[in-house]
C-alpha cells in the first residue's frame, strides 16, 4: 500500500500539477516581460520558456449540415511553412461545435503520434478557443465531454497555443472538413 505525502511533498505536488489558464499565462508573460520582475535564474528561465518561438502550426475546421446529419472534420499540420500531415474525415449526425471539438481532439492524437510536443493551434472557432483558453464556461454536457477530452490531450504536451483565426485564413482546414462531410452524403 502506498504511503501518504508528508506536508512538504504534498505542497511540492500541487506546485508540479498547478495548470494556469491562457490568461493566466498572458498576465505572468507581461509582469516577466519587465526585467526587475525577473528577480532569479528560475523567473528567467520561466521567461525564457514562455516566450519560444514554435514552428509547428495546426490549423483545424468542423462542417456539419443539421438537414443531411452529416458533419465533418479537417486539419492540416504546418512545420517550417511546409504541410507534414493533413486528414479529412466523416462524423455521423453532430453539430458544428461537436465537429469543432473533434477537429480538435483528432488533430491532438495526430500531433502526439508525430511525437510533436509543442504546438500553434488555429481555429475559426471562437466559441472553441475561447473556452480552450478559460476565457468562456463550457456549459453544454455533450461540450464538457469533448473539452475534457481536448484538455487531457493538451496536458500531453509540452507548450501549446490556440489563437482564433478568421475563416478566410483557415481555408485549408475549412476545405477538408468540408470534404470529410460530404463523404457521409448518399
Amino acid at each position: 500500500m502506498g504511503r501518504m505525502p508528508n506536508k512538504r511533498n504534498a505542497e511540492s505536488l500541487s506546485i508540479i500539477i498547478m495548470k494556469l489558464n491562457r490568461q493566466e499565462i498572458n498576465e505572468l508573460k507581461k509582469l516577466l516581460s519587465d526585467k526587475k520582475y525577473r528577480i532569479n535564474d528560475v523567473l528567467d528561465n520561466l521567461f525564457k520558456k514562455m516566450n519560444i518561438s514554435h514552428e509547428v502550426d495546426m490549423f483545424i475546421d468542423g462542417a456539419a449540415d443539421l438537414n443531411s446529419k452529416t458533419a465533418g472534420i479537417g486539419g492540416v499540420i504546418i512545420k517550417n511553412g511546409k504541410e507534414i500531415f493533413s486528414f479529412s474525415e466523416y462524423l455521423h449526425d453532430a453539430t458544428n461545435n461537436e465537429a469543432e471539438y473533434t477537429a480538435l481532439i483528432e488533430g491532438l492524437k495526430y500531433v502526439i503520434k508525430l511525437n510533436i510536443l509543442c504546438i500553434n493551434v488555429y481555429s475559426d472557432s471562437e466559441l472553441i478557443v475561447k473556452q480552450i483558453n478559460g476565457e468562456y464556461k463550457v456549459k453544454n454536457p455533450r461540450m464538457k465531454a469533448l473539452y475534457q477530452k481536448a484538455m487531457n490531450l493538451l496536458d500531453e504536451l509540452e507548450h501549446w497555443t490556440i489563437k482564433h483565426v478568421l475563416r478566410e485564413k483557415n481555408g485549408v482546414a475549412d476545405h477538408l472538413a468540408k470534404s470529410g462531410r460530404k463523404k457521409g452524403e448518399k
